[in-house]
């Protein structure tokens, strides 16, 4: 009985520990630095709820026809990406780059899908460098 209990409790906590968020914000060298961990001298932030739009419905009359040979061939479909990871530079390292030039290293799981016109865009301060890499 007691067993039971405390799985009940624990799993009406988890919905609302799942929908809490903390975000820490740090201000370093004039710009903000957001974290999910708490950082020394770091002031937690709560976010609001997010915006969710419900999606239009589409008619029958809106979708585009298919043709009769791409109806009777099974299309190949695009593997979901496991994983990306940024592996340099670091989390939370430095670049020392006097020239502006570095190296951002990514690791991609399965490998990106460059025949479906897959890229990776990178912004630096919010910029897009304004060039596509595979």
């Amino acid at each position: 009985m007691r067993q039971r209990l405390l799985l009940h409790l624990l799993l009406f906590a988890l919905p609302t520990s799942a929908a809490e968020q903390e975000v820490f914000v740090t201000r370093g060298a004039g710009s903000p630095v957001f974290s999910d961990r708490p950082q020394p001298g770091a002031k937690a932030v709560t976010l609001p709820p997010i915006n969710v739009v419900e999606p239009l419905p589409v008619s029958k009359a809106d979708a585009s026809p298919r043709s009769s040979e791409e109806e009777g061939r099974p299309q190949a479909a695009t593997p979901a990406y496991r994983s990306f990871r940024i592996v340099s530079p670091e989390d939370n390292g430095s670049v020392a780059a006097n020239s502006a030039l570095f190296d951002v290293r990514v690791v991609v799981e399965p490998p990106l899908q460059l025949g479906a016109g897959h890229a990776i865009e990178v912004s630096v301060n919010g910029q897009a460098v304004g060039q596509r890499f595979t």
